[in-house]
Order: structure tokens, then sequence, then C-alpha cells
């Protein structure tokens, strides 16, 4: 089962996420890199490739100001429309995708074909330390990050993602949804580990690049910047709703 995802700047969870997927089926992984092997990270990536069946792809020599989700998508999408295999798991470093316990990724492919669905979709859940700090990872994600939080949701993001999807489907901008229409089944969770050290300035600064492009989710890094006090999570803030997380098991 292979498993697409992006990188670009930030790998500190990269062996929590190989580790995570190996254990729910996964058997190949193709990282889409932001400038091949013109990214400083292309020397660390690569050296996980003597250990599992990993390959490289570059999504693009693109500027920093323009390299954004239309342009990222966009590449992503060339690059598995080169790809022979036949359904193709989608996620971004950050996005571990929950299935109930003993569920795999071929599970739910037997499944998805059987319903005649082009794809599995789900909610984003962010995941973040008890206190709401912005902690670096420790020696398990669910140690370090069990809450769970609605912060996508709360700033007016677009919780819904793909996470599998058949090779003929196209998806939009971020994968969030399937392009053409087509049914997707709803099942299972995107926990979402992106609240590290340093995320909001770095999303403070893409809200700079995206409002220089127009783009109409500029607004986001700012909203979230606004749900933090002192680099915390404000959990007195009626919109945010935490409750404890299930475990992903790294």
């Amino acid at each position: 089962m292979l498993v697409v995802f992006t990188a670009k700047d930030r790998i500190a969870l990269l062996p929590y996420f190989f580790r995570y997927y190996l254990s729910i089926g996964a058997t190949r992984f193709l990282c889409c890199l932001y400038r091949g092997q013109k990214n400083p990270l292309y020397p660390a990536i690569e050296n996980w490739r003597n250990y599992l069946d990993l390959k490289i792809q570059s999504t693009g020599d693109f500027d920093v100001e323009a390299y954004c989700g239309p342009s990222e998508a966009a590449a992503v999408e060339r690059i598995r429309a080169t790809l022979t295999d036949p359904w193709h798991v989608i996620a971004d470093l950050d996005e571990f995708y929950w299935l109930p316990p003993g569920t795999t990724l071929q599970n739910m492919v037997v499944k998805l074909e059987a319903g005649k669905y082009t794809a599995a979709s789900c909610h984003l859940i962010d995941r973040i330390a008890e206190d709401g700090s912005l902690a670096p990872p420790g020696a398990m994600l669910d140690i370090t990050y069990p809450l769970a939080f609605n912060l996508t949701q709360a700033i007016g993001a677009c919780p819904n993602k793909i996470a599998i999807v058949s090779a003929r489907t196209p998806l939009q901008s971020g994968h969030h949804n399937v392009a053409d229409g087509s049914p997707t089944l709803a099942w299972g969770e995107f926990h979402h580990f992106k609240w590290l050290p340093g995320i909001i300035e770095l999303l403070v600064e893409r809200s700079v690049y995206f409002t220089r492009l127009g783009l109409p989710w500029a607004a986001e890094g700012w909203r979230t910047a606004g749900m933090f006090i002192d680099g915390k999570l404000d959990l007195k803030n009626p919109a945010i709703k935490t409750w404890l997380a299930p475990p992903v098991g790294v």
C-alpha cells in the first residue's frame, strides 16, 4: 500500500509518520518534496531509503512565496498521474490517519471497492500537549499530545480531508475533497500533529505570502495566532473544545 506524503521545511515527525503508517499496512512511501534535491532536508529524508521502500520526487522549484496550496496540489497531482498503484494514501507529514483498532489500510480499500467509493474522507482532529503548549515531540506522540481539540473548525478552516483515493480520482487543493464530485466514504479521523514549536510564526509568515497572492484562506494564520496566548492554546476560549484523544499508537 503506497503512502504519498508532502514535505517542505519540517520533518521532525518523519520517524513517527513512517512507524505509524507501517503499523496500519503501508508498504511503500513516496515523498513529494519541495525543490527535491535542492531542499536542505533532502539528505535526512534520503537516509530513510536504507530502512524502507521510499522514493522522493520534486514538486518543483517554486519561489517560497509562490509555493502554496494550489501550486503544491497541482505538483502532487502531476506526480500521482505517473503512478501505477490503483489506490493512494494521501497525507501531509503531520497527518496520521486514525482507524478503529484492528482496521488496516488494506481493509479500507476492500470497503471502498465493495461500496464503489472513489475515496475515504475524514475530519481533521487537532492534537496538542495537555497544557496547550507547543511542545516538541517526545518518545511517543500520544504521550506528548494527549488532547484533541477543534482549532481547524474554530478558525473557520475546512476540516474535511481525503485520506485514501483511487488513482483515477483527482483531488482539490490540500486534498480536502475530490475534484470530480465522485462518491466518498466518511471513515476514520486525521489526527493533526501540527502544533509544535515555531508553528505560529510559520503560519503568520505564510499568511503574509497568501495575502500577496490573493488567496481566500490568507487570514487563517492570523486567526490561528489569535487562539494562543504567550505560546499556549487559550483553553478558556469558548470557541475551543478539547477532549482526550484516542491513541494512534506512536
